[in-house]
Order: structure tokens, then C-alpha cells, then sequence
């Protein structure tokens, strides 16, 4: 009864969201000032925790202060938290952020530069710090309305305050087949692959996580949600360790008041 009212509640968000898209074009016709985002990832993504259940959230806060065709100056202002079911230090932390980032957009994706201070706190050992940050992303999505949806990701900077000046990067990749569509939901058989990097050498930061499976999602990088199984191979590059498992996993994002990308001329 529980899986089939998650599994309901699930598919409910990803119809809402999906019919959502159409509502978009304001963003051609109102003045964006105030973009923001959240998003969650929960369920048991690391094989090599042997079945811990991480939950994952952030929000951020922004003031679009300039805007150059698609390049734009974003003074913001952020909060993370996640939590695990084992009660491991590096999965269990509060960090907030506040800093401004150049933001360049294209057609399918982005890149930014950002830095400002953090300050993080790890409720398991009571750890906390405050530092400095620089980091630099990216983000692609390509067919996400169409028949091989896909998306990338990647980070690198000095992102976190307990482990000052220790550089973390992070790239992942994921590639789909629509198999379906109900109501604008659809089934997507994927692969992905995850690897991470960091230069102080700690085990958690230095892995290559490879995927296979099915997941059902909303096809809009504005609103959606997916929820999926998939089978996982994880190794840690420092300790050796390494597992394969069964992933159950659920992930929701929102954006509002997005800045809008103007065409060069």
C-alpha cells in the first residue's frame, strides 16, 4: 500500500510538472530578477555503503544584477543538507553559501564560475568551518522532449570548508531511450557513469560509479522528477574498495524565475 501511494504521489508530481512547461513563456514577456532553484536526490546510491539511503537537498536564492545577451552576473545565496542512514561524517553536513556567479547559457545548457564563503557543519562529529570557495560547473541536456534524452554535469573548486583547499571534481553523464510516454510521463531505459576526483586524496572523493536501468521521468530541466531502480557498479580509486548493487532512487527539481537567454546580435 505505501509503495503504491509513493509510486501515485511520483507519478502525480511528474504529470504536474510536465503539463507545467507550457507555462513558461512569461519568461519572453516579465523582467527576471530573482532566479532560484531546489532540488532533492534520495535513495541508496553507492553500492559500496552497502545499502545506506543518502537524501541530498538545495536551494538557492539569486538577484540577476546584469544580463548580456546570454551572459549574466548572479549575486546568490544558498543552503544544502544531506543525511544518510549509516551516520557517515562526510554524508551527514549543513552548508550554507553566499557569493555571486557569472553565468554563460546556451541552447541546451550552461557554464558558470562562481566563489564567495562557506561556512559547514557536520553533525555527527561536530565538526564546523568557514572558508573560501571558487568553483566552476557546467550543465547540457540534449533530447530531453524527444526520443534520446540525455544530460551531463561537472563541477571542480574548493567547495568544501571542512576539507579546506582540497580541490573536488565531479562529471557525470547519463544517456536514455524513451520507451514510452503516459501523459506527458515518460520511460526511460538509461546508462550513466559517475566519476569524482579530489587532490587530499580521501576515499569518498575518489570513486567511478557506473549504472544501468529504468527510471520514469518528467522531460522539462525546469520542473520534473524521476524515479527509478537501476543496478550500480562502484569502485574507490584510493581504498580499492568497490561493491555492485541495486539502486532505488528518486530525485525532484524546481526552478522559478529563470534569466532568460537573449540572442546576439
Amino acid at each position: 500500500m505505501k509503495k503504491s501511494l509513493a509510486m501515485s504521489l511520483v507519478l502525480g508530481v511528474c504529470t504536474l510538472c510536465a503539463q507545467g512547461a507550457s507555462g513558461q513563456t512569461t519568461e519572453d514577456t516579465q523582467p527576471v530578477t530573482f532566479p532560484g532553484s531546489f532540488w532533492n536526490v534520495t535513495g541508496n546510491m553507492s553500492p559500496a555503503e552497502g545499502g545506506n539511503v543518502i537524501s541530498a537537498s538545495y536551494v538557492e536564492q539569486g538577484i540577476a544584477l546584469f544580463r548580456a545577451e546570454t551572459l549574466s552576473f548572479i549575486p546568490y545565496v544558498s543552503l544544502s543538507q544531506s543525511v544518510d542512514s549509516r551516520g557517515y561524517d562526510w554524508n551527514n553536513r549543513v552548508l550554507g553559501t553566499i557569493g555571486g556567479k557569472f553565468v554563460k547559457r546556451f541552447d541546451q545548457g550552461m557554464i558558470s564560475l562562481s566563489g564567495g564563503v562557506a561556512h559547514a557543519y557536520h553533525p555527527q562529529s561536530g565538526i564546523s568551518a568557514t572558508a573560501p570557495y571558487l568553483r566552476a560547473d557546467y550543465w547540457v541536456g540534449w533530447g530531453l522532449s524527444e526520443k534520446f534524452p540525455g544530460n551531463s554535469w561537472g563541477m571542480i573548486g574548493t567547495v568544501s570548508p571542512v576539507e579546506r583547499g582540497n580541490i573536488i571534481a565531479t562529471a557525470y553523464i547519463q544517456q536514455g531511450v524513451v520507451a514510452g510516454r503516459v501523459s506527458g510521463v515518460a520511460v526511460v531505459p538509461f546508462v550513466e557513469a559517475t566519476v569524482m576526483r579530489d587532490t587530499s586524496g580521501y576515499d569518498w572523493n575518489n570513486r567511478n560509479v557506473y549504472g544501468a536501468g529504468v527510471k520514469i521521468m518528467n522531460p522539462n530541466p525546469s520542473c520534473g522528477c524521476e524515479f527509478g531502480v537501476m543496478y550500480q557498479n562502484e569502485r574507490r580509486t584510493q581504498s580499492g574498495a568497490g561493491a555492485d548493487g541495486i539502486s532505488v532512487f528518486m530525485k525532484f527539481w524546481f526552478g522559478w524565475n529563470p534569466v532568460k537567454q537573449q540572442s546576439a546580435h
